[in-house]
């Protein structure tokens, strides 16, 4: 029997082909050498956040000086008037130019958005009014247990009329500047780029304990007075940790000052700021009046604060379908996964 050629398993190549030679890979290039300055100032993820957060630092009081002598010499603020509603408005105002200032130009080095460090937010207005909402009513109900418990004392109502709105309007814009200000300098930029270099909690850890010990250059404020700062700062970060942005904590530090400066007029820097609504003082047992410094100094505070984060916590546990993305235009992406989060 003939064999068919045709038959045959080995394939018939064209007379003017050659057979195909298997593709060997290439060999990866070596990455390009980094010198030494090189190696000390940027790692993988862009400028080391050391650095990073020396520069920020150093750019606050770089952008302030020039601000703080053009406001003395267009006599804008003076020091009889510091604790005036109008002038704590203007100073507070200008820490925030300075704050906002220093980010934008630290963004633009990283190739970030501004809006990047905790202010990009589908649901921003419902969060600060949430947040005003919360922190009011916190503020009220502690101020209440106070009462009941005979640590402090209703003195009078200290403005009528057209004042109240006036006044606590203005007060209103200052806690609410005050709110953007610190939320932004200490749970902002500084706080995601310790991140970076380290990790979230070990960063927000750090972080309130600064925020903390900073107001303790306030005069008539304790040791005790910060731990309580701290435990605020503390909710704070929690809250950006769930929502993945700042605004309800921008809400909720607004309210507190705004209640303490102005509403129930509690002792702000060991003194009454002028121009508030309700004249009150502490009375009994420190520890839990909060003596000097009102009841952000009392125990209570803390249990109060402790009850939120509870809360928020039951609020946002669960995500929901709707997301909150941050700006991803940047080389990193320093808090993980905050800018993950689906909160509603």
């Amino acid at each position: 029997m003939c064999r068919d050629p045709m038959s045959d398993e080995t394939p018939i190549l064209p007379l003017d082909t050659e057979p195909v030679e298997e593709l060997v890979p290439a060999t990866e290039l070596p990455a390009p050498k980094r010198g030494l300055v090189h190696r000390i100032f940027v790692g993988s993820k862009g400028i080391r956040a050391g650095w990073s957060l020396l520069a920020f630092i150093a750019l606050i009081p770089a952008i302030g000086f020039p601000i703080g002598k053009l406001m003395v010499y267009l006599q804008v603020s003076s020091p009889e008037r510091d604790k005036s509603p109008g002038n704590a408005l203007i100073t507070e105002m200008v820490g925030l130019v300075m704050v906002v200032f220093a980010t934008a130009i630290m963004a633009r080095v990283e190739r970030r958005s501004v809006l990047s460090y905790g202010f990009i937010d589908k649901r921003a207005l419902p969060r600060l009014a949430g947040g005003f909402a919360t922190g009011f009513a916190t503020f009220s109900i502690m101020v209440g247990i106070l009462k009941i418990g005979g640590w402090i004392v209703f003195d009078k109502v200290a403005l009528s009329g057209w004042d109240i709105v006036k006044f606590g309007g203005i007060w209103f814009l200052a806690s609410l500047v005050i709110g953007v200000t610190e939320e932004a300098l200490f749970r902002g930029y500084i706080l995601q780029t310790l991140a970076r270099g380290l990790n979230f909690w070990w960063a927000a850890t750090i972080i309130s304990v600064l925020f903390g010990v900073s107001h303790l250059t306030n005069a008539g404020y304790t040791w005790l007075d910060a731990v309580h700062i701290g435990a605020a700062g503390l909710l704070l970060v929690f809250s950006l940790r769930l929502t993945g942005s700042l605004f309800w904590a921008i809400g909720m530090h607004a309210a507190w000052d705004w209640s303490g400066i102005f509403f129930y007029s509690d002792a702000t820097d060991g003194t009454s700021m002028p121009k508030h609504f309700l004249e009150t003082h502490a009375t009994g047992n420190p520890l839990w009046s909060g003596g000097n410094s009102g009841p952000d100094g009392s125990m209570l505070s803390l249990l109060m604060l402790c009850l939120v984060g509870i809360g928020i916590w039951f609020l946002w546990k669960t995500p929901s379908t709707s997301t909150t993305p941050t700006h991803r235009s940047g080389p990193h992406e320093p808090l993980g996964s905050i800018s993950e989060t689906k909160a509603s």
